[in-house]
């Protein structure tokens, strides 16, 4: 896998895993990519997920042929919101 490093902030901008199974003839290949960036969120920026997207290749042997499988899925992530509450202690002579 890959790790994509914004250098002035330290932040993480995309993240890969390749991964091929071992026990399989021929071993499948997924590979997940996940991109992020900056979003603001009630006044406050943070970095978040953006775009998820695993592939997945297979080569299945199936009635005496081989046939094969491309898995897809892709995510993207919107609209990012900011649950919170405030509250006030007041010391117990103010109390009613």
């Amino acid at each position: 896998g890959s790790l994509s490093i914004d250098p002035a902030s330290g932040a993480v901008l995309r993240l890969t895993l390749a991964v091929q199974f071992e026990g399989f003839d021929p071993p499948p290949l997924y590979q997940l990519t996940v991109n992020y960036a900056k979003i603001e969120i009630g006044g406050l920026s943070a970095i978040l997920p953006i775009r998820s997207a695993v592939v997945g290749e297979e080569t299945m042997p199936e009635k005496k042929r081989e046939m094969f499988k491309l898995f897809i899925n892709d995510v993207t992530f919107t609209n990012y919101h900011r649950f919170g509450s405030k509250m006030r202690i007041l010391p117990a002579a103010q109390h009613r």
